[in-house]
């Protein structure tokens, strides 16, 4: 009987320890996609700034905003002077931005200048939709070894 708790509990930790290392690889894939998207939305934020002809911070935020997702967006002008300040409410952020930043491997704000260099934003995006239903999976590759083993 002893040999048989022994076992069992062996097979335990190794299905946790199986289902850790999913959940590791799975973070580490998570911050490179969010990298990446980062990235893109850079390019794109970029594109929108130099092509705001009319240089009011305003209309440039609301054309950044509608193509966008963003945690953050402000805008200043060269002098520093803020002239839009949007920050998203921290608390509606899914639990895996969390785990995320406590590991150092969440995006960081990007700063994007106009081509007259008249406006500099600085923004990040949002990845709600991406890490809310990751949770989940990440929940499901920590405890399918367990249940499986």
């Amino acid at each position: 009987m002893n040999k048989l708790r022994s076992l069992l509990f062996i097979q335990f930790m190794s299905g946790l320890f199986i289902g850790l290392i999913l959940v590791l690889l799975g973070t580490f894939m998570t911050s490179a996609l969010i990298e990446q998207q980062q990235i893109e939305n850079t390019k794109l934020i970029q594109v929108l700034a130099d092509s705001n002809v009319t240089g009011d911070p305003k209309v440039l935020s609301k054309q950044i905003k509608d193509a966008v997702e963003l945690d953050l967006l402000q805008i200043t002008n060269q002098e520093g002077n803020q002239l839009y300040n949007f920050e998203q409410n921290k608390s509606k952020q899914p639990v895996l931005v969390t785990l995320l930043r406590q590991a150092d491997l969440y995006t960081k704000p990007r700063t994007v200048a106009t081509n007259s260099g008249n406006l500099i934003i600085k923004f990040h995006s949002n990845y709600s939709a991406v890490l809310t239903p990751l949770y989940d999976v990440f929940l499901g590759l920590l405890f399918l070894p367990i249940i499986i083993i």
